[in-house]
């Protein structure tokens, strides 16, 4: 069953091409795949530097798409969050909305421990979030209660975000697993308001 949210791609191509371009493609994913072991310090260099108490404290926006363990888009989401530094801590509100329409909003504390690491403890989430910055990219990592009561309900997020040239734009990409196993990916561009 074809997604309603993004158009094949493969219709677009001549049929000649669409079984080389298939090949192409799976090279490029098992490429990117072998890539799971860069580490934000990598990063280092690039700028703008990603401060995440800073790009968080005022209004941000975001949109993207949820895609299931077999790559195919399951669901639309926005979020909007609210942030501002109290106390040394950014405090922000995260209102997360699906095609459904229903908001779920989270409450996040945003600590940074040292130049490069951040701690956040939110709504759901099983101990803290651990994060980890250098130039233009943040890596977090944490536990979530997707179902709160229900143990069987917790996932892994691993969350990579890059801020872009502009130093408004942010991409986010996001795995989720289950005891070791991807179930879902996140692709989110966030924009703060100016």
């Amino acid at each position: 069953m074809r997604s309603r949210f993004v158009p094949c791609f493969f219709d677009a191509l001549p049929r000649a091409f669409r079984p080389a371009t298939a090949v192409a493609l799976a090279a490029a994913a098992m490429g990117l795949a072998s890539c799971s072991s860069l580490k934000p310090a990598d990063f280092a260099g690039q700028r703008p530097l990603f401060e995440v108490d800073k790009y968080y404290s005022g209004h941000t926006q975001s949109t993207g798409l949820i895609q299931g363990r077999s790559g195919e888009p399951s669901k639309r989401v926005r979020t909007e969050t609210w942030g501002s530094m109290k106390g040394g801590q950014l405090h922000m509100t995260q209102e997360i909305t699906l095609d459904d329409g229903k908001p779920t909003r989270r409450e996040w504390r945003i600590r940074r421990i040292d130049e490069h690491h951040f701690e956040a403890i939110c709504d759901h989430m099983i101990g803290k979030a651990r994060g980890e910055a250098w130039g233009n990219t943040l890596r977090m990592t944490y536990v979530l209660e997707l179902q709160p009561g229900n143990p069987l309900s917790t996932v892994r997020m691993t969350h990579w975000m890059q801020l872009q040239p502009d130093g408004h734009t942010m991409l986010n990409s996001v795995t989720v697993t289950k005891a070791g196993l991807v179930v879902a990916r996140i692709s989110e561009v966030f924009d703060k308001k100016r």
